[in-house]
């Protein structure tokens, strides 16, 4: 049962008209939250983040549980700031998390490694750059490729 998983019980979801928005502090920085805003409860589960307006106040916004081996993390509002990417950012530092290619690209671009293959997408607006740490083999057309590699819209990679 995802109560268990999440060490928590949310009791109401509350929709936030247009415009209206509480704030949710975390690591000592505040984050608008928008459109809804879960009520819950912790049931084991460590607190991370509150909310500090209305009757959310000093509430749960976002917990970390300890389930089996490992934790699960649930965040109780929505936000279209920096949320998401500081908590991100956190975690991967927590947790000591690396990623499983060199490769450096723009925002936008997708990196997936399955085994030995790369899947490189392009899922920007716009044509991006990456930049591969080495020399692949194109698995699509059987070229090799390296350096600098400009996708555009919707174009994709698949290499070894």
């Amino acid at each position: 049962e995802l109560k268990e998983v999440f060490g928590i019980w949310v009791e109401e979801t509350d929709s936030l008209p247009e415009g209206m928005k509480n704030v949710v502090e975390y690591n000592g920085k505040e984050y608008d939250a928008i459109n809804f805003c879960d009520i819950l409860h912790s049931k084991g589960a460590d607190v991370l983040a509150t909310y500090k307006a209305d009757f959310y106040s000093e509430t749960p916004a976002v917990t970390e549980n300890k389930y089996g081996k490992g934790k699960a993390y649930y965040t109780a509002f929505a936000n279209i700031g920096d949320f998401v990417d500081d908590f991100s950012n956190a975690l991967i530092n927590k947790h000591n998390i690396a990623p499983d290619t060199d490769i450096k690209a723009e925002e936008g671009i997708s990196i997936r490694k399955r085994g030995n293959t790369i899947f490189v997408m392009n899922f920007a607006d716009t044509e991006k750059e990456l930049v591969l740490d080495k020399e692949y083999k194109n698995v699509i057309n059987g070229n090799t490729i390296s350096g600098r590699v400009t996708l555009k819209v919707c174009e994709y990679l698949v290499i070894e």
